[in-house]
């Protein structure tokens, strides 16, 4: 398993490496309770590289260590080096050279045709109405714009992604509850910046309903599958 620090990283990685591996209770990526996509890109053959349950249970050469899926998929550029292991199996060894899905599947509402080939490409052969997914995206934030309309006013120390300091973690999660109160906005394509929808409630309306909706779907499956 690759652990070697990159000279475009701040971190070497054996850290968030052997967290992972310490963390997750099933080996493998076809023993996960639920199905499950996860997203990679390999920077060697510059190309998305999913993996996923369905794919691991129909076919013996897709099955790979689970730790090795989460590493791959959170090698985060500039933060995580690269991540390479090897998959071998009787059809032979494939190599991966793998950084963050986010390279590839980054705010999945910004273009769902992609989406819907990126599905597809998980879950090959299975017939699946992707009409009925519901994509609720979580962003991080931005500091683009002076204006500071929702977040993407971000301040640079609250924007940066490597500041665990306590007093930026809690300023953060005021930011989060706040935000909760404000309007649903979405992505004017115009302008490349977050517009309020008033029409669609707050952040906690939003919540609530994908909740609720979650539950409905949990009882369906519960009572008729």
């Amino acid at each position: 398993m690759g652990r070697k620090r990159s000279i475009l990283s701040q971190c070497d990685g054996d850290y968030q490496h052997n967290k992972i591996m310490e963390m997750l209770v099933v080996k493998f990526l076809h023993q996960t309770l639920t199905d499950v996509i996860i997203p990679t890109f390999d920077i060697r053959l510059l190309q998305p590289i999913s993996f996923s349950t369905l794919k691991a249970k129909r076919n013996a050469s897709k099955v790979s260590w689970l730790s090795d899926n989460c590493i791959g998929t959170s090698a985060a550029p500039y933060y995580m080096p690269p991540y390479y292991f090897e998959m071998h199996a009787s059809t032979g060894t494939k190599k991966f050279n793998l950084v963050d899905g986010v390279v590839a599947a980054n705010i999945p509402d910004g273009n769902l045709s992609y989406f819907n080939n990126f599905f597809r490409l998980c879950w090959q052969y299975v017939s699946i109405d992707f009409s009925k997914f519901l994509v609720f995206f979580f962003g991080t934030g931005s500091s683009k714009r002076d204006e500071k309309l929702e977040t993407d006013g971000l301040k640079y120390t609250e924007a940066s992604a490597d500041n665990p300091m306590k007093d930026n973690r809690e300023n953060l999660e005021k930011i989060g509850k706040d935000l909760m109160k404000k309007p649903v906005s979405a992505v004017n394509w115009e302008t490349g910046l977050y517009e309020p929808m008033e029409e669609r409630g707050t952040y906690e309306d939003a919540l609530c309903e994908l909740a609720e909706r979650l539950s409905e779907e949990r009882r369906f499956r519960c009572k008729y599958m």
